[in-house]
Parts: C-alpha cells; structure tokens; sequence
C-alpha cells in the first residue's frame, strides 16, 4: 500500500473510487457525503438509501457499496454511524476504514480516496484519528492499493504523516 496525503477537497482526486464517511441508513447529508453527492450525482445517495433500506441498516464499522455516479466507479460507504449526526468513536471507525480498504481491494480498484472518517459531525479528535489510520494503513501494508487521504484539517494531515514515518 502507498499512502498519499492531500490538503484540500476529495472530490478533486483522480481516483477510481472515494470513501464515504456514511451513516447506516443511506441519506448523504453534511460534509464529505454532501460533497460527493454533489459531484457524482444524487443517484448515489438514492442507491446508498436503497441498499440501506434492502440490507441495512448496517452498523458502525460495516460497509456498503454503490455505484459512483458520473465520477468515480465507486463510493464506498465507510458506516461510522447508524443514524445521521450521531458521535462516532475511534474503535469502529478503525474497523470502517479497515473494511472499506479491504473493499476497495476486493473490487480490483488501483486507488481510493478517504477522508478523515469520524472527524466532522462525528467529533473524533484529529491526534487520535491519525493514529488509527496509520495503525490501520500499517496492518494493510501488502495491500496493492494507492491510498489518498484528502482532509483540510493542518493538524490530523500532519498528526497523520508523523505517525507513519
């Protein structure tokens, strides 16, 4: 796995498929959701509301996948919460990202974005975050995966890039 981090919008990457930090129930609210939907169309959030309501509703740490509309291939739906704006926490987090990566590889996909999952409405603290995804990026090294971690946050970026050295 090769790990690049990016200050600025995940929507601007050129990869084949984006994370969403997701709720489990499928409506894309605030945020990253917001701004995927706003990118690759409001299919995606009606196939995520869909799938939600066929299978879910999925619990933190579980993911889904749509189509990724007019944009990416795929959105991965990382669940880092039931219900929309609930507080996310550190433990399940970890495991979304986790299985969303190892989604990604299922699927064949060369590269992925992520945000800083659990960060926004979540209220996961920046320090802490860094250290669960590089724990998490550390246990997927052999992983055949380009990993773009996108965030505007100065300090999780940087909390972030310390901790994989």
């Amino acid at each position: 796995m090769r790990v690049f981090l990016y200050k600025g919008d995940i929507t601007k990457l050129d990869v084949e498929a984006v994370i969403n930090a997701a709720n489990g129930v499928g409506p894309m609210g605030g945020g990253v959701a917001y701004a995927i939907k706003q990118v690759g169309g409001s299919d995606i959030e009606e196939e995520a509301i869909r799938i939600c309501e066929e299978s879910g509703p999925f619990a933190p740490g579980q993911v889904y996948v749509t189509s990724g509309g007019r944009k990416w291939k795929y959105v991965i739906h990382a669940v880092t919460m039931t219900y929309p704006a609930e507080p996310a926490d550190y433990a399940t987090t970890s495991q979304a990202l986790i299985n969303a990566l190892q989604k990604a590889a299922e699927l064949g996909l060369p590269s992925v974005a992520v945000p800083a999952l659990g960060m926004g409405i979540g209220g996961l603290k920046p320090a802490p975050l860094a250290d669960v995804f590089a724990s998490a990026f550390k246990q997927l090294k052999e992983m055949p995966l380009d990993v773009y971690v996108a965030a505007f946050d100065d300090v999780f970026l940087g909390e972030l890039a310390h901790a994989l050295d």
